[in-house]
Order: structure tokens, then C-alpha cells, then sequence
């Protein structure tokens, strides 16, 4: 209280009266800082004011800011300071005046200026305000580089509310860029101000919640944005594997290995055959939607689930598959020969697999694909190809893997009851695209009052009214999107904070336009794809399997 005493008197007896800023140099042993009042509504600016402004300077002296906030002012967003801020600042030896410079600005802008005489704190009053300067941290971002017009800044960890205030003045947009939320790391986007030159390294101030701020010098790299993006393709492939909507055709994997073992084939012939079989179907679905695009229209991943003819016949199938496995008749096609006797029958497999996959997006599949499908044809298809090698990878590995083989137990009598068992998740996918028929043939209306029917106009009103909103762009056909609301979007504490805010369904079930527009928009070809707008901030994208701590950080609630 004595320390906070001295700080008024100090204020009062060498302040700058008068406009809407009121400014002090205060002294304390070798620690000086320039103390800035706002008066209700008015802010100055930081050492790169953003869109607009001038930053705040100290003559003679050098300020080292804190980190800044974001103020919007209509289309201008700028770096500053409101409220009552103390900047800490390096004089000269011997130096006790100074001369404060800034420009104050609520509804207008107003020169500022004061000639200071500084006065002496009692010690560890300024220690605070030093303790906030942004610290060189080397490892805070993974990397920057450029992607077209934008720069990435790729974080390790989980950050959905991060954000970046570069220093380089006019270099980038000052509205903060969308955040993207992988499962392992998060990134940032920059928007390059128009008719601004490229810069080779990246440096500012990161702030993420939680933790404090630090200063980030990285430079900028090409991008190797192919590359990324086919690796992303091969690890959603790989991932697609644990999917739910997956989990059926692994009884034919398993099978077919199985009868492989001790067949007359060569492993790795069946593991090529069904490499292939994945391989050239996940080609001819890219083939499918580049032709659709070069033809006007706009088609996505899991689009043939919003046919009801292609559910029907896939459930029937379904269905199929399971009274063969169960015994109650044998197929003697190259499908249900689950590749036990023939190539042909471990390509089918291999077709049928990605057949199964449709309704699911495993994690990095989206952005890969997003990507893919804006690309030209070569990208687009080379994105789909790797995402099929990564699906067959693992039954691939496996079959071709002697040691591996060898630890398999011999066919024998205890394959058809591991056949009865294998015919569970058979009949429950059949029964879940029954589901997914009725809701295509006779869409049921929504009840929930918690969510909103999406369109543009209602988020942006929604934001307009200063709320945080959510959006769930999902479809009955996706498993992925049925699992999460189930387990993660309806959790009493999940609900409880959307509720605060504003939350959109973006339903996608059936064909829609808009929806389709909006998916491109963000990147994505397909759903689930969850958006959070925080108050006064720009999108940030979370991963396409949801946890409720993620969720619940992403809306400003504490896990």
C-alpha cells in the first residue's frame, strides 16, 4: 500500500494533465518506466500499431513494451494499450527528463506529448512491469514458413486461443489470423498486408494462455507445403485404420490373412493386391470429384453417402457380409473371398476398405484433402494416392513381414467361431446406415434448443453481438461427427459453456451449397469440421476428433 502511495504522489507531481492520457516517468534505483493513464474508451499504441496509429516513444530512451492487446475499430484492427500501463524503459546514465510522445485515439485521434521529470518509487514498484517484457524463447514455434500470401507459425502443443502481434510495421494485416488445432500442435496464420514485401524472418511477440508471452525470432521458410500436405495424406491413412467406420473391413483383413498364412499364395502377393485395390480406389474417387469440379460442381469426401441408393446398397451389403460370415451361405465372388484363394479377391478387399472409409475423417485427413481438392490434378491426385498408401500400410507391413507371420496362429476349426464374432460389426454398420437412410428419405426436425440451424448471416450476427460462437458443420453419414456429439458436444459441462455463447449445426446430410462453399472456404473437402469464433477473434479451427478440455479451452471455460 506505502509502495502504491508513492506511485500516486510520484503521478500527481510530474504528470502530463490534460486530452485523455495522462503520462509519468517513474524511477526506481536503475529501473525506469513511462506509466501511462487512459482515460474510459481511449488507447495508444504499441512498437508496430497495427492496421493504423503511431507507436508510443520515449526521448531519450528506448521502451521495452509488454505484450500488446488487439483493438478493433471497424475494419482496422490495431496493437496497444488501454487502461493504466507501465512501459519499462532504458535511459541513459545520468538522464532524470525525458521527453513522452504518443498518439491517443477513441472515436479520433489526438496527438500527445509531455515533457517528464522523473521521480523516484520505492524499490520493487517496477519490478512487476519488467518481469511482463516479452523473453527471447527459441522453442515457443516449431517454424514459420510461407504458404501464397500468408505465413504459418507452426506451435507444439495444443493452443486454440493463441495469438501473434509481429513487430515488423505494415509487413501483415492486423486482424488476427485463423488458428488451425492438429492433435499435437497448432498454427497460426498471418495475413501479408496488401503490396507488402516478403520478409525472411518473423519476429514478435506470442502470447498463449496459460503461459507467458515471449519474444519470437524465427525465419520464414519456403513452405514445402507439398510435402506437408503428403504427409499429412499418409498419416490421416494410417490413422483411418482406427477409425469406427473402418472397423468392420478389419474382419476381412484379418481373415484374409489368416487364410494367407497357409494358402498358396505369397503373402506379399495379397498385401500388393490389396495395396492396389486401395490404391486405385481412392484414385478414381479424386478422378470423380476433379471431374466435378472441372464440371462447375462442388463435391466433398463422403459425398456419395448422400445419395440414398448408395446407403441402401451399402447397408444390403453389409448385411450380406454378415449371414456369409455367420455361415448361412457362401459367396464365391472375389469380394467375399476375402482374399484367401486370389489377387482378385485381396484387390476387392482392398476396394471395399475404402468403400467403408467414406463416412469417417481421421485426424490430418482434412486439411490434406481440403488442400488436395484446390490444387491442380497432379497435386490433387498424388494427395490421394498417398492417403491410400497410408491406409494400406499397416496390412500391408504385416503380410509381407515373415517374423510377423510366423506368430500367427494356424487356421484351424477356431476360425469360425472368430468368423461368428466378425459378424457383429458387420450387422451394427448395416443398422447404422439404416439410420443413415431414414435420415436421407425423411429428415428429422431438430428439437434441440442448445443448437441453431447454420447460415452465414445468423454467426455473423451472432459475432456482431459480441458473443463466442460455435459452429458444428456435421452429417448424419459421418460417424466421426456422430461420435463426437455423443461423447464430447453432449457433456453437461461442454453444454454448459456453449450455452453462454451461440452454437450452429451446419447440417450436411443432404446436398447444400452453401455448406459446401463455407467447407472450401476453411480448407476442407469434407466434415467433421468444428469452428470457434472467441469474441472478437477470427475462426479457430479444432481437429477433427474433439476432446472436452480442447473444447472448453477453445471457449474460454477452464477444463
Amino acid at each position: 500500500m506505502k509502495a502504491l502511495l508513492l506511485v500516486l504522489l510520484a503521478a500527481s507531481a510530474s504528470a502530463k494533465e490534460g486530452g485523455h492520457v495522462k503520462a509519468t516517468l517513474l524511477v526506481s534505483g536503475s529501473e525506469s518506466a513511462l506509466r501511462l493513464v487512459h482515460d474510459p474508451h481511449w488507447h495508444t499504441y504499441w512498437i508496430n500499431p497495427g492496421d493504423s496509429g503511431l507507436a508510443t516513444k520515449l526521448t531519450p530512451g528506448v521502451l521495452e513494451f509488454p505484450a500488446p492487446e488487439r483493438i478493433v475499430a471497424g475494419p482496422l484492427t490495431s496493437f496497444g494499450f488501454s487502461g493504466d500501463v507501465l512501459i519499462p524503459a532504458n535511459l541513459p546514465a545520468g538522464v532524470t527528463n525525458a521527453t513522452a510522445t504518443w498518439l491517443e485515439c477513441a472515436e479520433v485521434c489526438i496527438p500527445g506529448k509531455a515533457e517528464l521529470r522523473a521521480q523516484m518509487v520505492a524499490p520493487g514498484v517496477l519490478a512487476a512491469a519488467r518481469a511482463k517484457i516479452p523473453l527471447p524463447d527459441a522453442s515457443a514455434v516449431l517454424g514459420a514458413s510461407r504458404r501464397g500470401d500468408r505465413v504459418i507459425i507452426e506451435l507444439d502443443g495444443r493452443h486454440p486461443l493463441a495469438e501473434f502481434f509481429p513487430a515488423a510495421n505494415g509487413a501483415f494485416e492486423g486482424a488476427r489470423g485463423s488458428v488451425s488445432v492438429a492433435p499435437t500442435r497448432t498454427e497460426l496464420s498471418l495475413q501479408k498486408a496488401p503490396g507488402a514485401k516478403d520478409l525472411e524472418a518473423l519476429s514478435g511477440v506470442l502470447v498463449r494462455p496459460g503461459l507467458p508471452p515471449v519474444w519470437v525470432l524465427a525465419p520464414i521458410g519456403a513452405g514445402g507445403v507439398a510435402l506437408r500436405n503428403l504427409l499429412l495424406a499418409f498419416l490421416g491413412g494410417l490413422l483411418l485404420n482406427l477409425m469406427p467406420c473402418v472397423f468392420p473391413v478389419l474382419s476381412i483383413k484379418v481373415l484374409g490373412l489368416l487364410k494367407a498364412s497357409g494358402g498358396r499364395r505369397a503373402p506379399h502377393f495379397h498385401a500388393l493386391a490389396y495395396t492396389l485395390g486401395v490404391v486405385t480406389s481412392f484414385m478414381a474417387l479424386a478422378g470423380g470429384l476433379l471431374a466435378a469440379r472441372a464440371a462447375g460442381a462442388s463435391l466433398g469426401w463422403g459425398f456419395q453417402l448422400q445419395s440414398p441408393w448408395v446407403v441402401g446398397a451399402m447397408a444390403a451389403l453389409f448385411i450380406a457380409i454378415g449371414l456369409n460370415l455367420l455361415g448361412y451361405f457362401e459367396v464365391g465372388t472375389r469380394l467375399m473371398s476375402l482374399g484367401e484363394h486370389s489377387g482378385g479377391g485381396s484387390f476387392s478387399s482392398g476396394v471395399f476398405a475404402v468403400v467403408v472409409a467414406a463416412p469417417c475423417t481421421a485426424p490430418f485427413m482434412g486439411a490434406a484433402l481440403g488442400w488436395a481438392l484446390s490444387r491442380p490434378a497432379w497435386e490433387a491426385l498424388a494427395v490421394f494416392a498417398t492417403l491410400g498408401l497410408g491406409t494400406a500400410a499397416p496390412y500391408a507391413v504385416l503380410a509381407s513381414w515373415p517374423a510377423l507371420l510366423k506368430r500367427l496362429p494356424r487356421p484351424g476349426a477356431w476360425m469360425e467361431t472368430l468368423k461368428k464374432i466378425l459378424s457383429v460389426p458387420m450387422f451394427a454398420t448395416a443398422l447404422w446406415l439404416l439410420w443413415v437412410l431414414w435420415h436421407l428419405l425423411a429428415p428429422p426436425v431438430a428439437v434441440d434448443p442448445l443448437w441453431k440451424v447454420w447460415s452465414p448471416a445468423a454467426v455473423t450476427e451472432a459475432r456482431a453481438a459480441g458473443k463466442t460462437v460455435f459452429v458444428d458443420f456435421t452429417a448424419a453419414w459421418c460417424l466421426s461427427c456422430q461420435v463426437n456429439e455423443r461423447v464430447v458436444l453432449s457433456r453437461r459441462e461442454v453444454v454448459a459453456a456453449l450455452e453462454k455463447g451461440a452454437a450452429f449445426k451446419a447440417d450436411w446430410t443432404d446436398k447444400d451449397p452453401v455448406i459446401e462453399a463455407e467447407l472450401a472456404r476453411h480448407g476442407r473437402a469434407g466434415v467433421p469440421l468444428y469452428i470457434v469464433y472467441p469474441k472478437g477473434g477470427e475462426a479457430v479451427i479444432l481437429p477433427e476428433i474433439l476432446t472436452p478440455s480442447l473444447v472448453l479451452e477453445t471457449l474460454g471455460e477452464k477444463p
